[in-house]
């Protein structure tokens, strides 16, 4: 959890540059780091989450490659599609892994509830989401550094949701 949260201060500084609020997304296009973001919010609602020294919130379950659907899953993607619903982005792309069982499942789930929101976009696995986010050219939503390290411009959706919520991170 250290090694995720503490980090030289040249690189936090250079990620910090790249984080714009979530009311800056109007208009854009937004594709979402879908594991990364999912836990993360799952991880706000069950306040097991860390404030790291870039300024991004991360989980502490260390969940790695291995997701479980729980009664939480639909409680944290109404969180991040009402998030997205209310600041109007042009364009949503949720993307999964697809080593990650059950996420083509996951996927389709998540289409639904984005017509349920009435949000335009799509949702789809990968095997390679990481290289997808790296080389887009869009806004996108993670708080993986390696990523960030990568992107120009990056939102931090379970930090929104956490201060809607008036939720406190761990810090160190």
């Amino acid at each position: 959890m250290i090694t995720r949260a503490v980090l030289p201060s040249s690189l936090a500084e250079q990620r910090r540059k790249k984080l714009i609020a979530c009311d800056e997304i109007k208009g854009t296009e937004v594709i979402i780091d879908g594991y990364n973001v999912l836990i993360t919010t799952e991880s706000v609602l069950a306040r097991e989450i860390v404030l790291c020294d870039d300024g991004f919130i991360r989980d502490i379950k260390g969940v790695f490659g291995k997701y479980k659907w729980t009664e939480v899953t639909d409680v944290a993607l109404t969180e991040i599609l009402t998030v997205l619903s209310e600041n109007s982005p042009s364009l949503i792309l949720f993307l999964f892994d697809s080593q990650v069982s059950k996420s083509g499942e996951l996927a389709r789930h998540v289409r639904e509830m984005l017509t349920q929101f009435g949000l335009e976009g799509d949702v789809r696995t990968s095997r390679s989401v990481d290289h997808e986010l790296k080389t887009c050219n869009a806004v996108v939503a993670t708080s993986d550094g390696n990523i960030i390290d990568f992107i120009e411009k990056v939102i931090d959706i379970p930090q929104h949701i956490m201060k809607s919520r008036g939720a406190t991170p761990l810090q160190f």
